[in-house]
């Protein structure tokens, strides 16, 4: 049988992801370089890892593969087909920065080492096209130039910090000189590096006493930013406790209940990044409220715990890991903490939502309900309920209203029989809303946002959305749907909606010191 035999080459993920990717296959050509009348086509979901791959019988000819990763990048092949041929694809995901940040480079938490590399070549080819090897010019580039340049982040900014702030300004000879020889150290070795940066010691000199202090106090923020992270469990004091409280400050997190320690737990760390690797031992879910709390150089942030997490797909009763990634580069985007489940079934639709992309992962979402584990999932939710609202969510993000009514009684009891579980009753208010046909499905809807909000923050950040949108709903005709609308409106404003967990942010009010570092502890 002519076919194609597709996978993801992904090291170090520590279990392969059954339906990690989304593949779209479309013949070009037949095997003598015409363009069929018909062209074969279609869209799968592949594995990645290290073992396993997907076969799609095909016809004889030449494809074109594309892959679209959680984090948008697409993995482009082309693979010739001989009649009877099942031709072997792999592609490869690309190697990250640390093989201990394997799961985020897949979820496009942070860039691959392909990536990095090719943001490299791009700022040496910038400097390249824009100062010449032998001479630089009267004027240095100016900020904006500055700013559009594909260079790395943290040399765009320290150089943008040292540069004239118009096209009139010009630096003197000395420093012209100073700058050249950078450059042409660039240009020899092919990258740029903050040691590169740091040989331009003259600008604290005389004159350009002021241009080299901002470029000083720019290399000086580019210390990683420290860390401390400790876990705690409480019960809310009260309904509307967490959303008020925690919408000012997370101090109720912070201070309440019990610090936690739980046996396993790893540390990984470099100047970029930390990794906390959480192995949950236990069994029982909603036996704890659980939190994570990590204290930094810029602020606070807190997020729910999703533990413990049954790897469904295991024949034991085997935890997934929880890995808690924080980016400690002074310069990262706001949000710093991001959660991973490393979950070799869902763990490929976990990432699309982790990305934010999710409509971009729905054929994973299909592939799910083709093998029946979403259907599995929500019809076992005791085994994993929080894995049974991951489903829920994909389903109600992606489906039409009219598809799937077998599983209503499902979400019914995901609301039903968890009490301690906000998004089961938000699933649940929500499905109501899309299926709607009485007054009385709408106030059982508004029924179950109450229970939802009653119960505490979601696990998902999707959740605190999907809550918001629904007590909008009944705002001007419900005085507490009004209030609890209030409420989680103010908290939605701490949430990062890009992560599949909710995830809460307090910045430091005053500005950043960066003078005095710590050393993380666990």
């Amino acid at each position: 049988m002519t076919s194609l035999s597709i996978r993801l080459q992904k090291d170090n993920l520590g279990t392969d992801i059954a339906l990690a990717v989304v593949a779209r296959i479309r013949q070009i050509a037949d095997v003598e370089g015409r363009r069929p009348e018909q062209p074969f086509f279609t869209e799968v979901v592949v594995p990645a890892g290290k073992a396993d791959s997907r076969r799609i019988p095909c016809e004889a000819g030449i494809y074109q593969i594309d892959v679209t990763l959680p984090s948008g990048d697409i993995i482009h092949n082309e693979q010739m087909v001989l009649p009877g041929e099942d031709a072997d694809v792999e592609l490869t995901a690309g190697g990250s920065p640390r093989q201990w940040l394997s799961w985020q480079s897949f979820a496009g938490i942070v860039p691959t080492k392909a990536t990095l590399e090719a943001l490299a070549e791009d700022a040496v080819e910038w400097v390249r096209r824009t100062v010449p090897e032998t001479k630089l010019p009267d004027v240095i580039p100016t900020v904006e130039e500055l700013r559009s340049s594909p260079a790395f982040d943290q040399v765009a900014r320290v150089i943008v910090e040292s540069a004239p702030q118009s096209s009139e300004e010009s630096l003197t000879e000395p420093v012209d000189t100073n700058l050249d020889g950078v450059v042409s150290n660039a240009i020899s070795t092919q990258k740029i590096t903050w040691d590169d940066l740091g040989n331009i010691e003259s600008l604290s000199a005389g004159e350009l006493a002021p241009i080299g202090a901002k470029l000083n106090r720019a290399a000086d923020v580019v210390q990683p930013v420290s860390g401390k992270l400790t876990l705690r469990q409480f019960v809310w004091p009260s309904a509307d406790d967490p959303w008020t409280k925690l919408a000012r400050s997370p101090t109720l997190v912070e201070r309440g209940g019990r610090k936690l320690r739980l046996r396993g737990m790893e540390l990984h760390e470099d100047p970029t990044a930390y990794l906390w690797t959480i192995r949950s031992t236990s069994s029982r879910a909603g036996e704890a409220n659980r939190w994570v709390v990590i204290r930094h150089d810029g602020g606070t942030e807190i997020a729910r715990l999703p533990i413990p997490w049954p790897d469904l797909g295991k024949t034991s009763s085997r935890q997934a890991d929880l890995e808690i990634f924080f980016d400690r580069r002074i310069y990262s985007k706001p949000t710093r903490a991001c959660l991973t489940i490393c979950d070799g079934e869902l763990g490929g639709l976990l990432s699309y939502m982790t990305a934010g992309n999710v409509a971009s992962g729905a054929p994973i979402l299909w592939e799910l309900m083709k093998q029946g584990l979403l259907e599995r999932t929500l019809r076992d939710k005791n085994l994993n309920p929080l894995a049974a609202c991951a489903a829920g969510y994909a389903t109600i993000a992606i489906q039409k209203p009219g598809e799937l009514t077998r599983w209503d009684p499902w979400l019914r009891n995901l609301m039903n029989q968890f009490p301690w579980l906000p998004d089961g009753a938000i699933i649940f208010a929500r499905r109501a809303l899309q299926l709607s046909k009485s007054r009385a499905e709408i106030e059982e809807a508004r029924d179950a946002l109450k229970t939802a909000f009653k119960r505490g923050l979601p696990y998902y950040a999707a959740g605190v959305q999907h809550l918001q949108d629904g007590l909008f709903l009944f705002r001007a005709i419900d005085t507490e749907a009004a209030a609890m609308h209030q409420a989680v409106s103010k908290l939605a404003l701490r949430l990062d909606p890009g992560q599949p967990f909710t995830v809460l942010r307090y910045p430091r009010r005053k500005k950043m010191d960066v003078a005095n570092h710590t050393s993380p502890r666990s």
